[in-house]
């Protein structure tokens, strides 16, 4: 972060934090909700973890001590004690950060935040209070500046003891500070409205725009010089997240979001290097449902070579079941021979034990699993021309692959030339995949191809990439130009791709 800036771009030589401390908070269940009607709050646990994953890279050049509160381990007790431990401990070039997704309301004492704990029987007793646990005591510290997100509404909560509950007082946050102080405070909603998750974000929507706003990928919320001021997200926010409830739920709601700045300062909140503008980014706000991701390549041929082809056969003049069969009797032999010569190069480089490996193969197909990989390999006619056959291989990599890099480059080669990701097509929006390419295409060239019929969008890249989504099939394909074998999976790390299913061994980011 570099000085603040007052509106008219004067310097008010407000110092760059030296380290970023946090508290990142995410209650998605309450320990009441069987019994007290406090509904949950979907995908906070995710916002959280995300939230605090961005801040880490944001600030990846500084000192972030991040401290992550979900579900059980949110209780107000710890809360307390966590926000006003880490507020008194702030230093002069300090920045603070608070992050909240959950359940937010005022009563008739102010606004509050629930822990995990809260008891809509005993509000008071089970919830923060906002002006009393963060913003006073923010103002008795000296920091670099505070930026705080509440990704919260009362909608979910039923009357509570004592009085009715209503949306959080914009008013009395902003009275909380004065003009000396460095702020940015984000909510989510405006009165009146309800904070929205999606299932095809795996998000709350506004902590989904906002992620990618941290992370640089919201070019249009950046000023020239690259910087995410406090202005540039809130008009961002505004306009991507009621843009998207409009077009992708089926909600009768709103939701608008709404900050509370330091007026008369312009809070630089991070500078966004010129990489980020690169193709690769454009691609990581995409979510995809990931169900499973292996390298394939296929190689197909003209029947009549392969061998044990017999001339006085007949070639099929179609696709048929007894066609695919007659193939995977001619490739058989091929094919086992195959499967045992990379069982035994892999014993060998791997220094395995035959317990330690499985290999089956027979009519056409095989497999062979090592503790660290999985190769398959599968014949059949050539759906693309009834004369071909097709010989389709594949390579998934399990976790500490890495440290046999070298080895598994030995055994497999070059004989890769994509990644293919299954996804779940349901939670991904056509028109969401067509809009991420064409971002890629308007910042990089490159040509773009729709099969609008059959969900399917290709992207390819000035350099050789190609992309394609085929919605109908389920599946991202990735190729890379002349790039061949292991080669592709560290391009596929460059566009920082969003999976929202089980961990990828492939595809995580290499260990530093």
């Amino acid at each position: 972060m570099s000085p603040r800036l007052s509106r008219n771009g004067s310097s008010l030589d407000a110092p760059a934090p030296s380290r970023v401390v946090a508290v990142v908070v995410g209650i998605e269940t309450y320990r009441s909700a069987s019994i007290d009607g406090v509904a949950s709050v979907p995908y906070a646990r995710a916002d959280a973890d995300g939230f605090a994953a961005s801040l880490r890279e944001a600030y990846s050049d500084i000192e972030v001590d991040v401290q992550l509160l979900v579900n059980e381990n949110a209780l107000l007790i710890g809360l307390r004690e966590s926000i006003r431990g880490r507020i008194k401990a702030l230093r002069e070039n300090d920045l603070f950060v608070f992050y909240h997704a959950g359940h937010g309301f005022c009563g008739k004492d102010g606004n509050r935040l629930a822990a995990w704990d809260m008891s809509r029987l005993e509000i008071t007793d089970t919830t923060l209070m906002l002006r009393e646990d963060i913003l006073e005591p923010l103002r008795r510290c000296k920091h670099a500046g505070s930026l705080i997100f509440l990704g919260a509404c009362a909608a979910g909560l039923s009357a509570v003891r004592g009085g009715e509950i209503d949306d959080l007082d914009t008013a009395e946050i902003a009275a909380a500070f004065d003009g000396g102080r460095n702020y940015g405070v984000f909510l989510s909603c405006s009165p009146g409205d309800k904070s929205y998750a999606s299932i095809k974000l795996g998000h709350g929507v506004w902590t989904n725009f906002l992620l990618r706003a941290m992370l640089g990928e919201a070019e249009d919320a950046l000023t020239p010089d690259r910087w995410l001021t406090d202005v540039g997200l809130r008009d961002w926010l505004r306009i991507e997240v009621p843009r998207f409830i409009t077009r992708e739920l089926s909600v009768r709601g709103s939701q608008t979001p709404q900050a509370i700045l330091d007026e008369p300062h312009t809070f630089r909140i991070r500078q966004v290097p010129q990489s980020k503008a690169d193709g690769a980014p454009k691609l990581s706000g995409l979510p995809l449902k990931n169900c499973d991701e292996y390298l394939q390549g296929i190689e197909t041929g003209a029947i009549r070579q392969i061998e044990g082809f017999n001339k006085r056969n007949k070639l099929p003049n179609r696709l048929a079941d007894s066609a695919d069969r007659w193939v995977r009797r001619l490739l058989s032999d091929r094919i086992t021979r195959e499967m045992q010569e990379l069982y035994s190069i892999s014993k060998e480089i791997l220094s395995l034990k035959s317990r330690d490996m499985r290999m089956e193969s027979g009519d056409g197909q095989g497999e062979l699993d090592a503790p660290m990989f999985r190769y398959s390999v599968a014949s059949s006619q050539n759906p693309a021309n009834c004369k071909e056959y097709a010989i389709q291989r594949r390579l998934v990599l399990r976790s500490g692959w890495t440290d046999n890099r070298s080895a598994i480059e030995s055994i497999f080669g070059s004989q890769f030339q994509r990644m293919v990701i299954e996804i779940d097509f349901r939670t991904l929006a056509y028109a969401d995949i067509v809009d991420r390419l064409e971002d890629m295409q308007a910042a990089n060239g490159g040509s773009l191809q729709e099969d609008m019929g059959a969900k399917r969008v290709a992207y390819s890249a000035p350099d050789g990439a190609e992309f394609v989504i085929d919605l109908g099939r389920g599946r991202l394909e990735m190729s890379f130009g002349g790039r061949s074998g292991l080669e592709i999976i560290d391009a596929a790390r460059n566009y920082k791709l969003q999976l929202t299913g089980p961990h990828s061994a492939m595809l995580a980011a290499p260990e530093s």
